[in-house]
C-alpha cells in the first residue's frame, strides 16, 4: 500500500500529511498460534520468552484501541489477518 501513496491526490490529504495506517490488534497468543500455523512447531520452538521490564513499561503506554478512519478513507486497507502477516514476513 505505501508503494501507491505518490499516487494520492494530494487534494484528498490536504495540509496534514501524517496518516495513521490501520493495523491489527492481535494478543501475543494470537501471533505465537499463527507461527505454528504458518512455520510450524518448530518455528515456536524458536521463540525466546525472556521478559525486559523496559519493554513491557514501554509497551503498556501504547493506546489499546486505534482508529485509522482517515486512512482506510484514502484507500489504506489492514492485514486481514496475522497469519498474513506472519507469511509476509
Amino acid at each position: 500500500q505505501l508503494v501507491a501513496t505518490p499516487e494520492l491526490d494530494g487534494a484528498a490529504l490536504g495540509p496534514n500529511r501524517i496518516v495513521l495506517l490501520p493495523g491489527i490488534a492481535p494478543s501475543v497468543k494470537d501471533m505465537v498460534e499463527a507461527v505454528r500455523r504458518v512455520g510450524g512447531d518448530r518455528a515456536v520452538d524458536l521463540i525466546q520468552w525472556t521478559p525486559d521490564p523496559k519493554i513491557r513499561a514501554l509497551v503498556n503506554t501504547w493506546p489499546q484501541r486505534i482508529t485509522a478512519s482517515r486512512a482506510e478513507s484514502l484507500g489504506f486497507r489492514k492485514d486481514a489477518s496475522v497469519d498474513e502477516v506472519v507469511t509476509a514476513f
